[in-house]
């Protein structure tokens, strides 16, 4: 009788393309995956360059960035090998984390006219814009203007649509 035994060797490289920017808002939380088969202990450096404790020692993390900024993830993967040697091996970047800022609305509104027919006045008091575009959902033209106002001939629910230009971003309400 013969027994086969079997060996797992793993190669000391792995090929690793670095994905594309992973683009969110803050916060924003990220799901990391070690693209090593085998290995037995990790160090992730999430790229936060303010902190001391951005980093993790699981395999397969989630982390949240909590402010804007691009971040530069690394990941340093160890596998064991017989008596104690192994080998790494460093992704650097592992990913590339694009968090985009929260931008909170100054957006106000008010019902200047007690009865029917109403006039709304918005006002829109965010920094940088350079293009408003509200829509009332009334039928009536698209506005542009940063202080718009909303006739509205009777009660009811109306739904509106906001999209402003910054000079780095769209947004849309």
């Amino acid at each position: 009788m013969t027994k086969i035994n079997y060996i797992n060797v793993y190669p000391s490289n792995v090929t690793y393309t670095v994905p594309d920017t992973i683009e969110g808002w803050q916060p924003f939380t990220v799901s990391f995956t070690d693209p090593l088969t085998g290995s037995s202990s990790w160090h992730w450096d999430f790229g936060v360059s303010w902190l001391t404790d951005d980093t993790s020692n699981i395999k397969n993390p989630n982390y949240t960035f909590d402010s804007s900024g691009v971040y530069i993830v690394n990941l340093t993967s160890n596998m064991l090998g017989n008596s104690g040697s192994g080998c790494s091996q460093t992704f650097s970047p592992a990913a590339i984390v694009n968090v985009l800022p929260l931008i909170i609305s100054p957006i106000t509104y008010v019902v200047a006219t007690p009865c029917s027919p109403f006039t709304v006045h918005f006002s829109d008091t965010t920094q940088d814009v350079i293009h408003w575009q509200w829509d009332f959902g009334d039928g009536s033209p698209i506005d542009t203007n940063q202080f718009p106002r909303m006739f509205i001939s009777s009660p009811g629910v109306y739904g509106n649509t906001f999209d402003r230009d910054h000079f780095w971003l769209h947004d849309q309400y």
